[in-house]
């Protein structure tokens, strides 16, 4: 399971590093942004299936109180990145990314971050769990 949720981490960090330098240039590349948001897309919701579907019930089936009670607030606090996160992607489009590309620039300057604080909370959280659980 770690080594699941370690490759599924890695896959998004890479294609958030994309992005990054996609929206560092003032000149859109058009097809590389619309590529590197779907495979972001896709990656995240395999991220998010995978820990509901696997890592959230295998560790809180196992775990004492204290540990299972971080595992719930992860999987809550999650939500609410989730909800930022498809908010953002409905607002921008490819036809509204082409309009504004600069105003895409700033938000997407925002949600990288959160994606990746998201990220890191889960490998602290998660992954010294996990590799008790395989144990």
């Amino acid at each position: 399971m770690l080594t699941t949720l370690e490759q599924r981490h890695s896959g998004l960090l890479a294609l958030m590093a994309t992005m990054r330098e996609l929206i560092a240039s003032d000149e859109i590349d058009r097809d590389a942004v619309t590529r590197t948001r779907l495979g972001l897309g896709k990656a995240s919701t395999a991220r998010t299936r995978y820990l509901t579907e696997a890592v959230y019930p295998a560790l809180l089936d196992t775990l004492a109180d204290t540990a299972a009670a971080r595992v719930r607030q992860l999987r809550f606090d999650g939500a609410d990145d989730r909800a930022r996160s498809s908010a953002h992607v409905g607002k921008w489009n490819t036809a509204a990314i082409v309009r504004d590309w600069q105003g895409f620039r700033r938000d997407a300057a925002t949600i990288l971050p959160m994606m990746e604080t998201r990220i890191a909370l889960e490998k602290r959280v998660l992954y010294p769990l996990l590799e008790k659980h395989r144990r």
